[in-house]
């Protein structure tokens, strides 16, 4: 089994009550998931999260921290 360390950020908007999420094309259909990915060697999760959110979304955003971790093998 293989590690793949990913990396989700949940961008809330308090004064809409919005959630952020990103529209993925799967093979069948499109699915939504909140902006993340795979770690890339040498980052920390925050850096990939900050790097997941620019690449899917073009938005800059600070973090407040690390919410949650999980672990899975694939």
């Amino acid at each position: 089994m293989k590690r793949v360390d990913v990396a989700y950020v949940l961008l809330y908007d308090s004064d809409e009550e919005n959630i952020l999420m990103v529209k993925n094309k799967g093979s069948q259909s499109s699915y939504y998931t909140l902006p993340g990915g795979e770690v890339e060697n040498g980052e920390t999760l925050e850096d990939a999260a900050i790097r997941e959110v620019k690449e899917e979304t073009g938005l800059n955003v600070e973090l407040d921290g690390v919410f949650a971790v999980s672990e899975a093998f694939f």
